[in-house]
């Protein structure tokens, strides 16, 4: 079975830099789920309103995305899922798929260092309101996929507000 890393994080975490890292290291393959909604014009304009698409979309866009990955070929993805109704879903598409999960790492920042970060960033969905809003949500909802994931001993936490090195290698270790 081809296997299938999840980040998990707050926006501004460094999940897309950590999962491309990862992916490039071992050949893999990165979806990045932000990447792919924002390539959808409906979608995009949700993401700058700072709203989260609902999940059929979501998992349209992705189910379509990693079907076209060779089976033996392992993918990193991050953004997803957001809820747990999702991660109960990717669970169930992963094994249509003959795919598994291998290890969920959240990367874990203070809301301080998320907003500094995405001031660096200046993507246009980065605004502070749309940002605060992505926040509360994550506190409310994300904390529950972790949750989620930690019960079922898959989850791996990292301490995000190192550099791209250092948290790199938190994330390798959370590997071994």
């Amino acid at each position: 079975m081809a296997g299938v890393v999840v980040f998990l994080g707050p926006t501004g975490a460094g999940k897309s830099a950590q999962a491309e890292r990862l992916a490039a290291g071992r050949g893999w393959v990165h979806l990045s789920t932000g990447q792919l909604l924002r390539r959808d014009p409906v979608v995009a304009k949700q993401l700058g309103d700072g709203r989260l698409s609902p999940s059929a979309e979501v998992q349209r866009i992705l189910a379509a995305a990693v079907s076209e990955v060779p089976l033996e070929q392992g993918i990193v993805l991050d953004g997803f899922p957001r809820t747990t109704d999702q991660a109960e879903w990717l669970e169930q598409f992963l094994e249509r798929q003959s795919r598994q999960l291998i290890r969920v790492i959240q990367i874990d920042i203070d809301e301080a260092t998320s907003e500094h970060r995405l001031r660096l960033r200046g993507r246009s969905d980065d605004n502070i309101l749309a940002q605060r809003k992505k926040w509360r949500e994550y506190e409310s909802i994300m904390l529950a996929v972790a949750e989620y994931y930690e019960t079922r001993a898959q989850l791996a936490k990292v301490d995000g507000r190192g550099n791209m090195d250092e948290v790199e290698a938190l994330v390798r270790e959370s590997l071994a």
